[in-house]
């Protein structure tokens, strides 16, 4: 069974999304903040992280930088959300999420079809 690290600090969200990777078969890890989630990945050595852009505490992409400088190969799948005011915003974090190595990004809200396609895609790419 494959390991997830689902990094998201809104619980409804967190357990919407545990439950669509449960059911793709992944074993799931949750952390409600970067900093927890850091933690939590050097712990569980996860096949795939998701994490929320925008979070209190330590955000996604520093997050994401910080696991990047420990591990190169692992995939990170950055996701983001917001009003119909933020979308412009958030698709330019989605896009600094990806430079900064975030393996794939999707924005919230999403279906479960787009959002595991997404998963594989970048659990995909690593593994090749």
């Amino acid at each position: 069974m494959q390991k997830a690290l689902l990094i998201e600090d809104e619980e409804d969200v967190r357990e919407t999304i545990r439950s669509m990777l449960f059911s793709a078969g992944f074993e799931v890890t949750e952390a409600k903040d970067g900093r927890e989630g850091v933690a939590k990945f050097r712990l569980t050595n996860p096949d795939v992280i998701i994490t929320d852009i925008l979070m209190p505490g330590r955000e996604g992409i520093e997050t994401i930088m910080e696991i990047r400088r420990e591990n190169t190969e692992v995939p990170i799948v950055a996701i983001s959300g917001g009003g119909q005011y933020l979308n412009d915003l958030l698709d330019n974090m989605l896009q600094s999420a990806e430079l900064l190595g975030a393996t794939r990004s999707i924005s919230k809200p999403f279906r479960r079809k787009e959002f595991l396609k997404v998963v594989t895609e970048a659990v995909n790419i690593n593994s090749r």
